[in-house]
């Protein structure tokens, strides 16, 4: 049975034959339910072993949602940033910047990663990361070039690389193939 005030708060529950331990909701407005998920940020909400310490922030499933209105859902996954989501089991820091998949790390202000074992850096920016590093935490595969995307598969370095395009209209960002990533032309191919 589900303890609730006023605010949705769950001070116990009984779920499955019963909880591991209580979940806590001390934020004004926040909401937990179950298995050790806390709730402690302004309008925050956490469900299923998750922490959401962030105003308006939602932690799922084990994720940590610490970042305002930021969203984690996964075991050990992080979202720390302003807006950031973290969906899978990664780390997310950068402000409005997304990782979906296992063991990313999403540092860089509205960066991206999908897939595994992927970084963005927190020196750039506007950059995307797509593929998969080498199974082994010091091999990811790392964009650290601002508006830029990179694709790799099973490798510390990238099989094709988008430069930036400029920012103008009908303007195009050059490519690089086989880790080019200062392609000096439109494509740019290693020998």
């Amino acid at each position: 049975m589900m303890n609730a005030d006023a605010f949705g708060q769950c001070s116990s529950c009984n779920v499955g034959g019963g909880c591991f331990s209580a979940a806590s909701a001390t934020g004004d407005c926040s909401f937990a339910a179950c298995d050790g998920s806390a709730a402690s940020g302004a309008g925050a909400a956490a469900l299923a072993g998750g922490t959401a310490s962030g105003g308006g922030s939602v932690g799922l499933a084990n994720g940590n949602a610490s970042g305002a209105a930021a969203v984690s859902i996964g075991s050990n996954s992080v979202a720390s940033g302003v807006k950031s989501h973290s969906i899978g089991q990664s780390s997310v820091s950068g402000d409005y910047a997304y990782s979906f998949g296992k063991e990313n790390i999403s540092a860089g202000d509205c960066s991206w990663t999908f897939g595994e074992f992927l970084r963005t850096t927190s020196t750039a920016s506007h950059n995307m990361v797509i593929g998969h590093g080498v199974y082994n935490s010091s091999l990811l595969l790392e964009n650290s070039i601002s508006n830029t995307i990179m694709i790799g598969v099973n490798s510390d370095v990238s099989t094709v690389f988008i430069g930036n395009s400029g920012g103008t209209s009908d303007s195009y960002g050059n490519v690089g193939i086989g880790n080019i990533t200062a392609p000096a032309s439109l494509l740019h191919v290693r020998d």
